[in-house]
């Protein structure tokens, strides 16, 4: 992440008076964890966790490892397509625009990705609507 904010840091003369760096910034970083996900082909063992006294968190981690595992098995494109969308609760539309892909493209790669996280976690199923039918 690092390096793709160290050579966003060349080029921001020519993004940042084109009105809208956010778009550009994202898609930097996007690709740049695409390509460390690549190189690292491992899932963390365990999340950063805040701690407060006297409370037991281990559920929550162990949720969280349990989501990264199963995102680490997704497609990129999918996986993409969650955490844009339902981690930082974009609309479909801005996470289309910043993938680059139609909005339908993006609606079939979340409904593609929630089926398959659905398979690789069922023990998930609660958090991520197992019990929605269309």
């Amino acid at each position: 992440m690092r390096q793709a904010l160290l050579r966003l840091v060349g080029r921001w003369p020519r993004v940042a008076p084109a009105g809208g760096p956010g778009v550009y910034v994202r898609r930097v970083l996007y690709h740049g964890h695409v390509s460390w996900r690549r190189r690292r082909r491992r899932v963390a063992e365990v999340p950063e966790v805040d701690e407060v006294p006297g409370t037991d968190r281990s559920d929550d981690i162990v949720v969280a490892v349990a989501v990264r595992r199963s995102l680490a098995r997704l497609g990129a494109r999918q996986r993409a397509a969650l955490v844009l969308r339902y981690f930082e609760d974009l609309s479909e539309a801005r996470t289309a625009e910043i993938l680059g892909m139609r909005v339908g493209t993006v609606k079939s790669q979340a409904r593609d990705g929630l089926a398959r996280l659905r398979e690789l976690a069922p023990e998930l199923s609660d958090r991520i609507g197992a019990g929605r039918k269309r």
